[in-house]
């Protein structure tokens, strides 16, 4: 099973599986001068700036941009890689060495496909995917499947988190992992049904590092545990608040639409309250993804293709959109610097922990003055302020020249990673792959 995110969007939620004026901020064109202050590398290279053999599509990073992690199915990132599959990086963007994580405590490759990382905010701790029998001991099973690990990266440890509380691995696969700040908890989905009592496959999951325990995230106010379709976690920094997208009717009152939609649990509280409802607090028919939530779990963002999230959404295509928990309302993130929706498609939020900023990949050529690529750009909003600004440029500000999609940003707003086609972003990309970049906005 392929558990990367497609490079090209579709723009239509149900195909996918997984303010203020100011200025418009102007866009370099091929041979443009002046641009807002950025700085744009690549990092999915080798420790010598060797380009990888393969595709990097998406990236994560530490609180403050140092380290990256990725996976990459690249063969020349590191010396003496020859197990022919995927495996995770950590790339070093203060000294420019690239590290591969995926190996077992003796240092040994892995025998199976690796990938989906996430970090703390301090690069100590890295969790990720696996196909691998071999990380750990007692790895094997009978039916052999993804599991979550979780690297302390200071002592070396590599534990396998999705696993019952004797030991046992569990008996389906488990995806997407995401982790707080500080690296105690790690929510993930799981398709086995063995790994926490009561709770069935297709449900979203918590680890506590602390207690080494599993707990269910997607449960309903009462703590039911719903049958199965949730998927997609996302933790937020204080590892209080996890946003996930499921399809159960039964985690709110009065879900009937029978798609995908937003939820997020607070773990505290013990409240689980639907997020992708429209300004008026309206169930809508479309399908939402994406969901990500700030630090004090009042404001969510995700994309959808549904048009009665907000008034006057008439551009047929997926938007990207927050929601204030605390107001009430839902709020159209995908527009430009003085409101306009964007005409095309637009995907893949990220939201800082203040609930500040939001980068996102759009299709759309009238967010900022001057896109005249015709590809997917990343862009960041700030909500504070409302200025729309293109992210994913060349340090001359050039515009790139293919896709550019999938981005995560620093708690400030300033750094993103993000993965893309382009040749141009920075010099000597020949290696006709999809690779990952990380620009910081100067300004």
């Amino acid at each position: 099973m392929d558990f990367r995110p497609s490079l090209r969007r579709t723009g239509s939620a149900a195909t996918v599986v997984v303010a203020g004026l100011a200025t418009v901020v102007q866009v370099a064109g091929p041979a443009a001068a002046a641009a807002p202050s950025l700085r744009t590398e690549r990092v999915s290279v080798s420790s010598t700036g060797a380009q990888g053999d393969a595709s990097t599509i998406v990236g994560d990073l530490s609180s403050n941009g140092r380290y990256v992690v990725f996976d990459s199915d690249s063969s020349g990132l590191v010396p003496g890689d020859t197990n022919e599959t995927g495996d995770v990086f950590l790339r070093d963007r203060q000294t420019d060495t690239t590290t591969r994580l995926s190996v077992s405590a003796a240092g040994e490759q892995s025998n199976g496909s690796s990938g989906s990382p996430r970090i703390s905010a301090d690069g100590r701790y890295v969790t990720f995917i696996s196909y691998a029998s071999n990380l750990v001991a007692g790895g094997s099973r009978p039916e052999i499947g993804y599991d979550v690990y979780l690297l302390d990266r200071q002592d070396g440890t590599l534990d396998r988190i999705s696993e019952t509380p004797d030991g046992k691995p569990g008996d389906g696969d488990n995806f997407n992992p995401s982790i707080s700040a500080d690296g105690r908890y790690v929510a993930f989905e799981t398709y086995a049904s063995n790994l926490v009592p009561g709770v069935g496959a297709g449900n979203v999951v918590i680890y506590d590092r602390t207690t080494a325990q599993l707990s269910p995230v997607s449960v309903a106010a009462d703590g039911t545990a719903t049958g199965s379709g949730s998927f997609a976690p996302a933790i937020s920094d204080n590892g209080r608040y996890v946003a996930f997208v499921s399809f159960s009717a039964d985690l709110a009152p009065g879900d009937t639409n029978g798609v995908g939609d937003i939820y997020v649990r607070d773990l505290v509280a013990g409240t689980t309250v639907r997020a992708s409802v429209s300004d008026d607090d309206h169930e809508i028919a479309g399908d939402s993804r994406g969901g990500e939530v700030s630090n004090n779990g009042r404001y969510v963002t995700f994309w959808s293709d549904d048009s009665t999230l907000v008034p006057g959404d008439s551009n047929g295509a997926s938007d990207v959109f927050v929601r204030d928990l605390q107001a009430g309302t839902t709020r159209l993130v995908s527009t430009s610097t003085d409101g306009v929706p964007a005409n095309s498609s637009s995907d893949q939020p990220s939201i800082t922990a203040n609930g500040r900023y939001v980068v996102f990949d759009s299709a759309a050529t009238n967010l900022v003055a001057g896109d005249t690529n015709g590809v997917f750009d990343v862009f960041r909003k700030d909500l504070q302020t409302g200025t729309t600004t293109l992210v994913s440029r060349r340090t001359n500000g050039t515009q790139g020249d293919s896709d550019s999609v999938n981005p995560n940003v620093t708690p400030n707003g300033k750094i993103v990673a993000y993965g893309s086609d382009a040749t141009n972003l920075t010099a000597g990309d020949t290696n006709g792959q999809t690779d990952l970049f990380v620009t910081k906005l100067l300004g």
